[in-house]
């Protein structure tokens, strides 16, 4: 009698530089939120123009959706993926040359349309190069991503502090963007599901089952709920008398360190547990905490309720990804590339919806609408549980 062997998760060098091209990315998403009081005050920006950026960048994601899949079935995953990473390094480097709002914009929309093309191939390569380990390697690629962002504001601070300005941060990671293209090139793209005896072929083509849409809607209402206090959470804590503008920015930092826990853990739980099962433990504790933070409570107990608000809400993208994408294993670049359009329109969508509740009937009151997400994330992801199973079984 002959003993099966283990199957283990192994990182390659293609893992880890798609770990590296995740970071990529979050790095440059998140880049307009700290550099922008210094474009507004360069080129004497108001807050509506400084939003056109932002709209601009999730416009760019959007368009990508609709895109990727057809150039990556068209010129393939390598020239999608290196492609679109060269474009977003192009659009940095004209947002660092820019002087003049109509170009600024023009680099915000670049940046977001060919980072977008590159995420989705990314993402898609990563699930097809490690099918039966789709939710860990998927987790720890938005751990990289989750450091990614932490520490940006940081090198941005920094570069302006030794008198070299923000602009250097992008022309940094653009020329290492382009070393990495150098150095990494002979490492082959993953290009189509690999195979093992718990991953039988299944047929291409034909529409979403019902099951992806309802993770799709887990996500467009996941990644809604965690821009939304990413977007206003310094401005929501700003109605506690104890707090000035500079604690309430920086507390923050405690929603973000808490999503690179989060994750850290959420992958090695990924080992033991179904990802049916984490995504549901982490709905339960994003409702834990958004209660202490939301409703009137001493300062520790509000920035308690943040972290644990922070260290659920994290991994509703990672585990809502795996769940969807593991569905139709076989079509994993249109996967994607829906699931961009929806979290795209999300980010486009919802936080500024929130600010213009906020402007009509306050910023405590408007800051439900995160309670109201949950609620609704819960149930969808409960019936879109229940409809795999069902269909697996």
């Amino acid at each position: 009698m002959t003993s099966t062997p283990q199957i283990t998760f192994q990182r390659d060098p293609f893992t880890w530089l798609s770990y590296g091209m995740i970071a990529y990315f979050a790095y440059i998403e998140a880049v307009l939120g700290p550099l922008m009081p210094f474009l507004r005050t360069e080129l004497h920006l108001n807050y509506t123009m400084a939003g056109v950026h932002f709209s601009l960048f999730a416009l760019g994601v959007v368009t990508a959706g609709f895109f990727a899949d057809r150039i990556a079935e068209r010129w393939g995953r390598r020239v999608a993926w290196w492609g679109g990473g060269v474009g977003m390094a192009a659009g940095m480097m004209l947002l660092a040359m820019a002087k003049v709002v109509a170009f600024t914009i023009a680099a915000s929309w670049a940046m977001g349309f060919f980072g977008g093309v590159m995420f989705i191939i990314v993402q898609a390569a990563i699930a097809d190069h490690h099918p039966l380990f789709r939710t860990v390697s998927l987790t720890e690629a938005n751990i990289a991503a989750s450091l990614s962002v932490t520490l940006e504001p940081l090198f941005i601070g920094l570069f302006q502090q030794w008198g070299l300005g923000w602009r250097s941060t992008l022309w940094i990671i653009a020329s290492s963007f382009l070393f990495v293209v150098w150095r990494t090139r002979h490492i082959p793209i993953t290009t189509q599901l690999r195979h093992h005896p718990d991953t039988p072929p299944a047929p291409a083509g034909g529409k979403m089952p019902l099951a992806f849409w309802l993770y799709w809607l887990v996500l467009f209402f996941g990644v809604a709920a965690e821009w939304c206090v990413a977007f206003w959470g310094a401005e929501f804590l700003q109605i506690n008398p104890e707090l000035t503008k500079t604690t309430a920015v920086s507390l923050m930092s405690t929603f973000f360190a808490a999503a690179v826990l989060a994750r850290f853990f959420a992958s090695r739980l990924a080992h033991r547990f179904s990802a049916t099962t984490l995504l549901i433990v982490t709905i339960g504790l994003a409702a834990i905490g958004f209660l202490p933070f939301w409703l009137p409570t001493p300062t520790v107990i509000t920035v308690g309720g943040l972290f644990i608000l922070g260290f659920g809400i994290a991994n509703f993208y990672p585990l809502s990804l795996s769940l969807a994408m593991g569905i139709v294993p076989h079509r994993a670049d249109v996967a994607s590339a829906r699931i961009t359009i929806g979290t795209g329109m999300a980010v486009l969508l919802l936080p500024l919806t929130l600010g213009g509740m906020a402007d009509r009937i306050g910023i405590e009151t408007a800051f439900g609408t995160v309670g109201v997400l949950l609620a609704a994330i819960l149930v969808i992801a409960l019936l879109a549980n229940r409809k795999l199973a069902a269909q697996s079984a």
